[in-house]
Order: structure tokens, then C-alpha cells, then sequence
């Protein structure tokens, strides 16, 4: 399995804007702290942190590459990208990246997948607390779930996650609450100043 140095390598690779690694930082740092939490083994750990690092690596194929955040370099990138991988989302994007090279770091990126909220019970803890940690940060601040799913449906208007009960993402909190033993709300202290 690839390195978390590997990883920061390829980030840099994928020139991935600044707003994408300091939300992926965040979301590495709550995937961490809840993997210790849990006990996870050492592969999982491993897993775990790397795929958390690498999670939204295809993100900018489904954003605005005229957004400020965009240097021609990395535009002229991220362009080839969109072709490359026409039709998808960046986690099947993802996904088939990296799926030959390194499987279970594909099938734990593409687990992180918004709609598979509602196949959460079939997951591995690698795979909720990947999912969960993503849905607590909101750019690069940890924030309640809500605000969090409030922030999806304005910024992305995406039609699922409107469709989605609240109560579903609630009760997604609870079991991993009950599976791991914290408090949502301590996660908040893990905001950088």
C-alpha cells in the first residue's frame, strides 16, 4: 500500500487546489482520531489514513474550472481529467484510478460516495468513520453534521441529498457513536485555530 508521504506526493501531482487539501487535512485528522478511537489495527490505521488523504483527490473533476482557485497549470490538468473520466464523480473516479494498483484504497475512497449513506449498515468502520469524518467537515472547519448537510444541498444542489431524510444521517451518528463511544461534539475540538 502506498505511503501517507506517497500520498502528499500525489496531491501534489494532481495539483489539487488549496480549499480541496485543507478540507482533506481536516477530514484526515477526524479519520485518525476516531481509527485510535476505535482501535483499529495497524492496516486498518493505515488504510484508513491514506484513503482519507486521497478521498476527494478527483474532486475538481466535477467543479467550475474557471474558479479562482485554478492556475492555468493545473486548470489545463484538471481538464484532461474531466475527459479522462467523463461521466463520473470523483469517487468512481477514484476509484478506477486506483482500483488495480491499489484496491483497497479504491474501495474505501469510493465507499465515501454521498448516496451510500443509505448502505451504511453493510460498512466496515474504516469505511463509516471515512464517511462520517467527511460529512463533518465543511471546507476546512469541523461542524455539526447538520450545518454540514445544509451546506451540501446549497452549495452542490444535489438532488440526494435532499431526498435523504435528516433522521437517516442521524441515525448513522448514533450507531458509529455507539460503536466507537465519543461525542459528536468533541470532534469540534479538533478545529485547527
Amino acid at each position: 500500500m502506498i505511503t501517507k508521504e506517497q500520498a502528499q506526493e500525489l496531491i501534489k501531482e494532481f495539483k489539487l487546489p488549496k480549499n480541496i487539501v485543507e478540507h482533506t487535512n481536516t477530514v484526515n485528522r477526524i479519520c485518525l482520531y476516531l481509527g485510535n478511537k476505535a482501535k483499529l489495527g495497524n492496516d486498518e490505521l493505515n488504510l484508513l489514513d491514506v484513503s482519507s488523504m486521497l478521498h476527494d483527490l478527483f474532486k475538481p473533476i466535477e467543479l467550475d474550472l474557471d474558479e479562482e482557485v485554478f492556475d492555468t497549470e493545473s486548470r489545463a490538468f484538471w481538464k484532461a481529467q474531466k475527459e479522462k473520466y467523463q461521466g463520473m464523480d470523483h469517487t468512481v473516479a477514484a476509484y478506477e484510478y486506483f482500483k488495480d494498483s491499489e484496491p483497497e484504497i479504491a474501495f474505501l475512497i469510493r465507499s465515501h460516495k454521498f448516496k451510500t449513506i443509505l448502505e451504511q449498515r453493510k460498512k466496515s468502520l474504516p469505511e463509516k468513520i471515512l464517511k462520517y469524518a467527511d460529512l463533518r467537515v465543511k471546507h476546512d472547519q469541523i461542524v455539526s453534521m447538520k450545518e454540514r448537510l445544509d451546506d451540501i444541498k446549497t452549495r452542490y444542489a444535489k438532488p440526494t441529498s435532499s431526498q435523504i431524510p435528516f433522521s437517516v444521517f442521524q441515525d448513522f451518528e448514533n450507531e458509529l457513536v455507539d460503536a466507537i463511544g465519543f461525542r459528536p461534539d468533541e470532534l469540534l475540538e479538533l478545529n485547527q485555530k
